[in-house]
């Protein structure tokens, strides 16, 4: 997981921690569930996010681009082989 914004993140961890929280820490948790289901395609992007303690997340568009160019190459190759 790519944390983009780690002192936001410290500081809401901290925060969720200090009301007795565990919201945060279960979805991160679910987020790198997801990372590690895909077996290595795709790597989560946390960014901060316009409200006090929330975030934006999305897989890292490096490794989408990538996958896409993968699956075009294969299927123009297809197409040329017939």
């Amino acid at each position: 997981m790519k944390i983009k914004c780690q002192e936001h993140y410290d500081k809401v961890l901290e925060y969720a921690k200090s009301i007795g929280d565990t919201t945060f820490e279960k979805c991160i948790e679910r987020l790198k569930q997801w990372e590690k289901n895909s077996n290595g395609r795709y790597e989560i992007e946390l960014y901060w996010d316009f409200a006090p303690y929330s975030f934006g997340f999305a897989p890292d568009f490096v490794t989408f681009w990538r996958l896409k160019n993968i699956i075009s190459d294969f299927q123009q190759h297809r197409i040329i082989k017939g």
